[in-house]
């Protein structure tokens, strides 16, 4: 089951700011609460996954508390158990920034998506970051936010082609538009990792895929890491 509400996108009240009624107190609270759910989801897909788990606690300070403070993430989860808890299956983290950053990503495309905390709102072009957790769904996830909270935006990714080719692909509700030579084969004929330094595979995301490919067998933790 894909949720299509943005995670942790109510930001927690500032510290040191008392909310001034009862009504502002539960949101504040409730904020607050949010945030620390999302954040431990994200740490346990973290921990799911071979790309991610040696992430050092100081790299969640670049890598996702800018998006759980700004909103700018989505999460796949699974149907609420009989306790009604949900678990996660895939999170998915995208950045507005400005036209030097984008020339920057776009630039060096071996180089990692690494950004400061004030660059994550810099601007007005949308760069997906990194997707964690099961690539099926997170094909899916993505075709979700781009199709409903990204509706009538255009976003950017790194990826590769079938011939381990870095790419960088535009993604809108339209479709996926390839910003350099690449082949459109499905991942099932990718080698090797898929895709390193890199989210979706372009094929995948239009056609149904879903990522039932051969590097699609893996549960979880099949993308890697910018890092």
């Amino acid at each position: 089951m894909l949720s299509n509400e943005v995670v942790a996108n109510n930001r927690p009240a500032s510290a040191g700011i008392a909310p001034q009624n009862s009504d502002e107190a539960m949101q504040g609270r409730r904020a607050i609460m949010n945030s620390s759910m999302a954040l431990a989801q994200i740490v346990k897909l973290m921990l799911q996954s071979p790309n991610h788990r040696n992430f050092s606690l100081s790299d969640l300070e670049w890598m996702v508390l800018p998006a759980l403070s700004t909103g700018q993430l989505a999460m796949a989860e699974t149907r609420p158990d009989d306790a009604g808890i949900r678990q996660p299956l895939a999170v998915l983290f995208w950045a507005s920034v400005s036209p030097e950053i984008d020339q920057r990503l776009s630039a060096n495309l071996d180089a990692p998506v690494r950004l400061r905390p004030d660059e994550w709102r810099s601007g007005d072009i949308l760069w997906i970051t990194d997707m964690i957790g099961d690539m099926s769904t997170g094909h899916a996830l993505v075709k979700n936010v781009v199709d409903s909270i990204l509706a009538g935006r255009t976003v950017k990714v790194r990826s590769m082609d079938s011939a381990g080719k870095r790419i960088v692909l535009e993604i809108n509700s339209a479709g996926v538009k390839v910003l350099a030579p690449a082949s459109s084969e499905c991942c099932s004929s990718h080698s090797g990792s898929f895709p390193p330094n890199g989210v979706l595979c372009a094929s995948c995301v239009t056609t149904g895929c879903t990522g039932r490919c051969r590097q699609g067998k893996t549960a979880a933790g099949s993308h890697p890491a910018n890092h």
